[in-house]
């Protein structure tokens, strides 16, 4: 019910969650989309951390390519203190920066696992994208591409990970 209220309370198509168990990761687009004269930005975190249930909300900088706001293609918990993020190696110098300094200064911990979106047909084509694998109690699906040295790199990264 809190997510349905919180859907229709903000204003954004963009904001997607990322849960850990004490934290959440969004995009800084949900603060953008949201601050008026009647929203604070410490009005919009104090309802997202009640709506959530969890003691910090972490704002990740949006991709400048990115209008919707998609945080679950750049990042995921491993634990509350650790996650996986996409290889940053092709992203503008400045996303970079402010990207990494929001991990550490929220103390996060962070490996990468390859990025190559290349061959992406499209702004919706997910091919290069291994962050978006399928994560199940002991099993973890590798989405593969196609591209040998990435495939073998995600599959690596996440088996030393977990």
């Amino acid at each position: 019910n809190d997510l349905f209220t919180y859907q229709f309370f903000f204003k954004s198509r963009g904001g997607n969650v990322i849960r850990g168990d004490k934290k959440v990761i969004m995009c800084d687009k949900v603060l953008k989309d949201n601050i008026t004269w009647k929203n604070s930005q410490t009005k919009i975190i104090d309802e997202l951390l009640s709506a959530f249930q969890v003691e910090e909300i972490i704002f990740i900088p949006t991709r400048l390519d990115d209008f919707i706001g998609h945080a679950d293609g750049m990042i995921r918990f491993i634990d509350d203190d650790n996650v996986i993020i996409n290889d940053l190696k092709n992203e503008d110098e400045d996303f970079k920066i402010d990207f990494i300094s929001v991990l550490k200064d929220s103390k996060l911990d962070y490996s990468e696992i390859p990025y190559n979106i290349s061959n992406a047909k499209n702004d919706w084509d997910a091919r290069g994208i291994y962050i978006n694998y399928l994560q199940m109690k002991d099993i973890i699906f590798v989405p593969m591409f196609d591209f040998k040295e990435e495939d073998d790199l995600a599959e690596q990264t996440l088996s030393k990970l977990f």
